[in-house]
């Protein structure tokens, strides 16, 4: 079996935009081992393009929430508390990475006035 091939059982693998387990288990059942990993590596890059993940200090409240998921739209959304992340948030979107908090602009000011 081909990589497009695979990769088409990949997208084919979800319903309604979201992963379908028993479509999973069934495609799995006919892959040889090599086919299998590329097919789980597949799945795994398309998860990564549909779920954004952000995470803070402090929980988010809902209209904060909700602003933030009117900019990703239909993507899915993974909330986290992260207490290395001082007043800041940082969101990963697919190989993206956005981070910006206090920590870091204090290391940059440090640095800065070193310099």
């Amino acid at each position: 079996m081909n990589r497009q091939l695979l990769k088409k059982l990949a997208l084919a693998s979800y319903t309604n935009g979201k992963l379908d387990e028993r479509k999973v288990n069934l495609i799995v059942k006919y892959l040889k081992r090599s086919e299998f990993k590329y097919y789980l590596r597949a799945l795994k890059n398309l998860e990564s393009t549909k779920t954004v993940y952000i995470q803070t200090a402090n929980e988010l409240g809902t209209e904060e929430k909700k602003s933030i998921k009117s900019l990703y739209g239909s993507k899915n959304l993974v909330f986290t508390k992260d207490r290395s992340l001082i007043a800041g948030i940082r969101i990963i979107d697919n190989d993206m990475i956005y981070e910006n908090n206090l920590k870091n602009n204090l290391k940059n000011l440090v640095n800065a006035i070193n310099k």
